[in-house]
């Protein structure tokens, strides 16, 4: 077992240069985090449903958003919860990359960073172990952000003939136990 943060080992030395609320989120201690965000729902029927398999949090606007890291293993459990719905997701280093488990679906993400900004760049997805053509794969915009000092989160993820599932997107502070 690996005890050096995930991130860092992702990054690498790029992880030193991260602003220091980028590097607070992902410092790989047991943390909570708290703050409000927005969320963007898909309408249709079946992008609803995709939803409720995956989880994925309710509309709404300024929802509050509390987020608890936990190291675990050579991973990261990342529970969400936004007013009470709880989305919770695991996040491993797999080839080289990062993998990150919601519900059924495992999502592989090359990471960009430079000192104010992470962008999850997706690479690979398999549901139920299954490997996903890349025309049949989400599309994800996923990244970190510093906005006013804080760390901002903005994450899109839509599905070939489902349309829009999500979009979040908020900030977030350190939150006391």
């Amino acid at each position: 077992m690996n005890r050096e943060p995930l991130f860092r080992r992702l990054l690498g030395p790029a992880f030193d240069e991260l602003h220091p609320s980028l590097r607070a989120v992902h410092a790989g201690d047991a943390a909570r985090f708290a703050g409000h965000c927005e969320v963007t729902r898909g309408e249709g029927l079946l992008s609803r449903l995709l939803c409720a398999i995956a989880q994925l949090p309710p509309a709404g606007t300024r929802v509050p958003v509390t987020v608890v890291i936990t190291a675990m293993g050579d991973g990261e459990r990342w529970e969400r919860n936004f007013v009470g719905h709880r989305f919770v997701s695991t996040l491993w280093i797999e080839e080289g990359e990062l993998a990150e488990r919601i519900g059924p679906t495992t999502y592989r993400y090359r990471l960009e960073a430079s000192a104010e900004r992470i962008d999850w760049n997706l690479v690979a997805m398999r549901v139920l172990g299954v490997p996903l053509p890349r025309f049949a794969r989400a599309a994800v915009a996923a990244g970190a952000s510093v906005q006013e000092g804080e760390y901002a989160f903005d994450v899109r993820a839509s599905m070939p003939i489902a349309g829009l599932l999500v979009h979040y997107r908020g900030r977030l502070t350190p939150a006391a136990p």
